[in-house]
């Protein structure tokens, strides 16, 4: 099963995401839900995502550094990303 991390700035779109598509269908785990690229960073060692989905603008980081960071520091991780805004 791959695990699915959702990072967004907005509650209601992160339950609309959660809660709209049938994951377990997909053979997909949500494991997390942040508010925020910055928080996501931290739990990102403990959760071990396969997929991230996040936002494109937030107030923090936005979803593309986000993606750069993660890419220059877990360059021997794979994820996939899903910007969406």
């Amino acid at each position: 099963m791959l695990r699915l991390i959702i990072v967004d700035d907005e509650y209601l779109l992160r339950q609309l995401i959660r809660n709209i598509i049938d994951w377990k269908a997909l053979d997909i785990e949500v494991v997390g839900e942040m508010a925020s690229a910055e928080l996501a960073m931290r739990q990102l060692e403990s959760l071990k995502p396969d997929i991230i989905l996040t936002d494109i603008c937030m107030p923090d980081i936005d979803g593309l550094t986000f993606a750069e960071k993660i890419n220059l520091f877990y360059y021997e991780e794979n994820f996939t990303f899903f910007n969406v805004s």
